[in-house]
C-alpha cells in the first residue's frame, strides 16, 4: 500500500496522489488537484472494500468505485520516504499522521 507525495519544483506546485495495490498487483489511485507550495493541507483517503475516497481539508474531492482486496506484505511502513528502490525523501513537514484499521 502506498501513499505518495511528489513535489514538482518547476511548476511551483505539489502533485499528490493516493495509491493502493491489490492482490493481483493492480494499482488503484486518485489524483488530488495541484496544490500551491508553502501552505498546510490535510490529506486523507479511505477505502471500505468498494469505494476509495480522497479528502482534501476534510472535503471529499474524488472517489473511485472498485471492489478489490488490498495487498498485504510485511514490508515496513515508511512515511516521508519512497522505499529503498527510489530512495526519495519528502522535503517538508509532515504532522499529525494517523493510521486506522476498522
Amino acid at each position: 500500500n502506498i501513499i505518495a507525495m511528489r513535489i514538482n519544483g518547476e511548476l511551483n506546485q505539489i502533485t499528490v496522489y493516493f495509491n493502493i495495490v491489490d492482490t493481483n498487483g493492480n494499482f488503484h489511485w486518485i489524483d488530488y488537484p495541484q496544490l500551491p507550495l508553502n501552505q498546510w493541507y490535510h490529506l486523507s483517503a479511505t477505502y471500505d472494500g468498494l469505494k476509495l475516497i480522497a479528502y482534501l481539508n476534510g472535503t471529499a474531492i474524488d472517489s473511485l468505485l472498485e471492489e478489490f482486496t488490498i495487498r498485504y506484505d510485511d514490508s515496513p511502513l515508511d512515511i516521508g520516504y519512497a522505499s529503498i528502490i527510489w530512495q526519495e525523501y519528502f522535503k517538508g513537514n509532515i504532522d499529525g499522521v494517523m493510521i486506522y484499521d476498522y
